[in-house]
């Protein structure tokens, strides 16, 4: 069991219309039989198989098994809007978060850099994550929120999301000026398997 502030499915395959998707999501959160206080989902921006992450936030953390998050899987294979979608669900702990510069904005995007770190490294990365780079992200303007979390059932392991009111906001000298620190520098070489997508917010719920 594992104290855990939200479930994230991660669909790939062809999308059905945002409607179709926002109701059986709706229905997954529902059956889960979860305290689910929101949902939010994010398609891929780009060409590609298309990919989608969705979010059972909780309203209070929870203790969960890999079993539960195995059968808020299988509820979505089972449902026709779903099924044709290959899905995997993860627990996910929540690390940190703070309001960002433009925070009350609408934000279009979700970035996320998913990414496991080098041996030895773990700890300095995470000080790294907490006390620089996420705050000084947070602060840029353009930008809504950022979070980290713990993925406990699958890689890679830890997740930084940026709620974004434009994508130009990665590349604003305040983002790069905060990216391109020395400890930044210093710390990167040794992130592992990691993977940057920008997705764009088809919903809250």
């Amino acid at each position: 069991m594992t104290r855990t502030h939200a479930i994230l499915l991660k669909f790939a395959g062809t999308l059905a219309d945002e409607a179709t998707l926002a109701a059986a999501l709706a229905t997954v959160a529902r059956q889960s039989g979860l305290a689910v206080s929101s949902l939010h989902a994010h398609a891929k921006v780009g060409e590609g198989d298309d990919e989608l992450y969705a979010y059972l936030e909780l309203s209070e953390a929870q203790q969960l098994s890999a079993a539960d998050a195995a059968r808020v899987a299988g509820i979505a294979r089972g449902l026709p809007p779903l099924s044709g979608l290959a899905v995997e669900a993860v627990r996910l702990t929540r690390m940190f978060e703070a309001q960002g510069a433009s925070s009350g904005e609408r934000a279009p995007y979700h970035y996320i850099v998913e990414t496991d770190f080098a041996e030895g490294w773990m700890d300095e990365i995470v000080c790294w994550y907490d006390s620089e780079h996420m705050p000084g992200l947070a602060a840029v303007p353009g930008a809504v929120r950022a979070q980290r979390y713990i993925n406990h059932d699958g890689a890679p392991r830890s997740l930084a999301c940026y709620d974004l009111v434009s994508t130009d906001t990665l590349g604003c000298p305040p983002w790069l000026a905060i990216r391109y620190t020395e400890w930044s520098d210093r710390v990167r070489p040794n992130f592992r398997k990691t993977k940057r997508t920008m997705f764009r917010t088809l919903f809250l719920i």
